[in-house]
């Protein structure tokens, strides 16, 4: 006897996901746009808890007989590996904070890589992110010719010993749009453009092929004003994979027009900028970059089975600086900063990721299948973000890095069989056991966030209190960002370093200032600056000894420093 048809295969086979995952695809979207993750700490927590249970409710390997997401069988061998580089990692906290990133862009991935078996939602999350890049389009625009120039002005008006760089900057004109950089903004424009190219040939409509059109000026414009030289490349390989199907027939003449817009574009933003940072620092930025990539390799050399430690690039780094090199939070260059901070065992999943794109892209399809291009375009975004991230560090901004997460795995996923997915069916034990660990992971990632978040939005108040010149109620907020997190060094590092700046004197506070030194540097012993700040407490303290020691650890881990050379011994030169 056939079922009836409400409990039959083709409207069972899927439940409620139907809505739930386009859902939260958007609102992740939505928030890494509005409300970049890398800006706004509770944004961060958002998308990190949203991933995270978004991913439980789509993790049809757990609660049902579905296939497990591609990729996903690398996840278990490389858990210890992971799990040694955290243990191994000089500052805990920071390595935590790298892995739920980590976890989050992995999460991402299996939610695209769901989305994908749905071809209108598809169509409607590329509507979105070109909907967003017009949006972030315009605010560029409006930078460039608007809030800058009014913001320089004002600047030099009220003078002061910095008014000159900081109007320079300004005066520069390269835009960020609502991301912290330039090169975020044509990051995230670089992944919007392909969805823009198959929408102006390929939607089934009039009106979006004439909105897609016009869509298109802006988001270049906008990608030029960045100055971008990565953002520009990045661009360039994604319209490299969508031209061939658009322009099949003109091909032999729109390639190398491409090609050679690009070199010429990128060799002017390179001259350009050149010029304008030697005027005004004095540094090389191509030098300076490969100085970062110099430092990532000697890193490795150091550290090659388990790496520095995830998040530390920025602290350990400074020991590998040499004349020329510039002190910098990443390496400009994510393949080279993973292996640096997590060991070389990266490279495995990196490496089949890489492998896994190659064989989609040689399996491309044509724009007119059935889902319109969407593929195609989520394959070209994803591209143009693994080879930005050659030359820069999207992949460490969560506002480009998990859109681009999505897009991958939308490019990535399997075509569902024709005739839909694979029935759901009851899940067994061993489908509890899996959905019971899933769900341990979502409580300790809502922890990690809620607590991440409320720590880093009470220090930024902190540090909004104490440059308006309110002490106390500074080291209030930072009393409390260190009280919400107590494995973090930075807000025991400010309060110790704000005591040491104003209330150094005060008997009542010193002692505070000493206790917040000293936990800072237990937190974060490979940190250069947390030696020196001890050791000018050991000094007020009248404690030459110990300062000098805490002078020359600091000189140790920071060699090129002037101000922590000076107190130094000859030998120390020998020592390195």
């Amino acid at each position: 006897m056939a079922p009836p048809e409400s409990e039959s295969p083709a409207t069972s086979r899927r439940p409620p996901l139907r809505l739930a995952v386009p859902a939260a695809a958007f609102l992740l979207l939505a928030l890494c746009v509005g409300l970049p993750p890398e800006v706004h700490p509770w944004s961060r927590a958002a998308c990190q808890v949203l991933a995270a249970v978004a991913s439980l409710a789509l993790s049809p390997w757990a609660l049902g007989r579905r296939p497990a997401p591609p990729g996903s069988g690398w996840l278990l061998p490389l858990l210890p590996l992971a799990l040694a580089s955290l243990l191994l990692a000089g500052c805990r906290a920071r390595a935590v904070d790298a892995a739920a990133d980590a976890l989050m862009l992995l999460l991402a991935g299996a939610l695209g890589a769901a989305l994908a078996q749905d071809e209108r939602a598809l169509r409607a999350i590329g509507a979105l992110l070109i909907a967003a890049a017009c949006a972030v389009s315009s605010q560029a625009v409006l930078q460039r010719h608007v809030t800058y120039p009014a913001q320089a002005a004002a600047v030099r008006a009220a003078g002061g010993p910095l008014a000159h760089d900081i109007a320079g900057r300004l005066e520069e004109g390269r835009p960020s749009g609502p991301f912290t950089l330039p090169a975020a903004l044509g990051g995230f424009l670089a992944l919007a453009l392909p969805q823009v190219l198959v929408l102006a040939r390929g939607a089934s409509g009039r009106a979006p092929r004439l909105g897609a059109r016009a869509a298109l000026p802006l988001l270049a414009y906008a990608l030029y004003t960045t100055r971008s030289l990565g953002a520009l490349l990045a661009a360039g390989v994604g319209f490299l994979i969508v031209l061939p199907p658009l322009a099949r027939r003109r091909r032999a003449l729109v390639v190398p027009l491409l090609l050679a817009s690009i070199l010429g574009g990128g060799a002017l933003f390179l001259h350009e900028r050149r010029i304008r940072l030697a005027d005004a620092s004095g540094g090389d930025p191509l030098s300076q970059r490969l100085g970062n990539w110099r430092a990532a390799s000697r890193m490795i050399e150091d550290h090659p089975l388990f790496g520095a430690g995830p998040g530390s690039f920025g602290t350990i780094c400074t020991r590998y600086l040499g004349p020329g090199m510039n002190e910098a939070r990443f390496a400009h260059d994510s393949y080279l900063q993973a292996a640096a901070e997590w060991g070389l065992w990266i490279l495995l999943p990196l490496g089949a990721l890489l492998v896994a794109f190659a064989r989609a892209l040689r399996a491309r399809g044509p724009v007119a299948a059935g889902d319109g291009g969407a593929r195609l375009a989520a394959l070209a975004g994803g591209g143009s973000f693994l080879a930005h991230n050659l030359g820069d560090f999207t992949a460490y901004l969560p506002g480009v890095a998990l859109p681009a997460a999505l897009l991958l795995g939308i490019g990535l996923a399997p075509r569902a069989a024709k005739g839909g997915a694979v029935e759901r069916g009851a899940p067994g034990r061993r489908g509890r056991w899996e959905a019971a660990a899933a769900l341990a992971v979502v409580a300790a990632v809502a922890l990690h966030a809620f607590g991440a978040a409320r720590s880093r939005g009470a220090l930024e108040l902190a540090q909004e209190r104490a440059l308006q010149g309110d002490l106390e109620r500074a080291l209030e907020a930072g009393r409390a960002a260190a009280a919400a997190r107590p494995g973090d060094p930075d807000p025991p590092a400010f309060v110790a370093q704000l005591i040491l700046a104003h209330g150094i004197d005060d008997p009542l506070r010193r002692p505070e200032g000493e206790r917040a030194a000293s936990r800072a540097l237990a937190l974060d012993p490979d940190a250069a600056i947390l030696h020196y700040t001890r050791a000018l407490y050991h000094l007020r303290a009248g404690e030459a000894a110990q300062a000098f020691r805490e002078t020359y650890a600091a000189h140790l881990l920071y060699p090129l420093k002037p101000l922590y050379r000076a107190a130094a011994p000859a030998a120390a030169g020998e020592r390195r």
